[in-house]
């Protein structure tokens, strides 16, 4: 197994477990984000990017 596929090995799991350890978004999260963009003065790039436990609600 070379590096690039430990790592990608190691980033899968490490996904699977913040999955598995976190199924609901932080109370709060997505009224912080929601309100995080509309205050912005410019473009922002993917809010709650870590959050991805959020989007199945939706």
């Amino acid at each position: 197994m070379n590096n690039q596929q430990r790592l990608e090995t190691y980033f899968g799991l490490c996904t699977e477990y913040y999955d598995l350890d976190k199924p609901q978004a932080p109370t709060g999260a997505l009224q912080f984000y929601l309100k995080y963009a509309d205050e912005a003065q410019g473009p922002i790039l993917e809010p709650m990017c870590v959050q991805a436990c959020s989007l199945s609600h939706y």
